[in-house]
């Protein structure tokens, strides 16, 4: 296993590449959008979700297959195609090119992992299993959310209104 070093990433602005428009693909660029990087995504398809999204110029959609150019400014990149080939041929693009990139499920085809997320305003807490078991990692979440809910969101934004003053 790979030494992770655990790091929040500012994303602001940085070109991110999604390859795939389906369920998962819509989960990994909601993220990337709340994040506000500038997001591209390489599908032939994509949810309803997605292109009300590309409709209302939040992600840029590139209707087609992948191909390894649309990595050329990328930052970032997710292999999110449900086709174990494609997605193998996403990561070693992302790779040659020296990008960050991970594909989803496929913890040994990554240089970076997401973690299951609970952010409460400022609070961030990230949970990792190193991609050994995604399942524990939301469960572990879904345990945290409840003792670290709004309040803490309250509390933070109130603190940061009194450093302010």
């Amino acid at each position: 296993m790979p030494g992770y070093y655990p790091i929040l990433l500012d994303l602001n602005n940085k070109r991110c590449v999604v390859i795939g428009g389906g369920k998962v693909a819509e989960r990994k660029i909601t993220s990337l959008v709340r994040a506000k990087a500038i997001v591209t995504v390489v599908s032939p398809e994509l949810t309803k979700s997605l292109q009300q999204m590309a409709e209302k110029k939040k992600i840029h959609y590139v209707n087609g297959c992948f191909k390894e150019r649309h990595l050329d400014k990328a930052f970032l990149v997710i292999g999110a195609v449900g086709n174990s080939k494609i997605n193998h041929h996403v990561f070693e693009a992302a790779a040659k090119k020296n990008k960050l990139v991970n594909i989803v499920n496929s913890p040994d085809e990554c240089n970076f992992m997401v973690p299951s997320v609970i952010k409460q305003g400022a609070l961030i807490i990230s949970i990792s299993t190193g991609g050994k078991s995604p399942a524990l990692a939301k469960k572990i979440r879904k345990q945290l959310e409840n003792q670290f809910g709004k309040a803490y969101k309250d509390f933070l934004s109130f603190m940061g209104e009194l450093r302010q003053r």
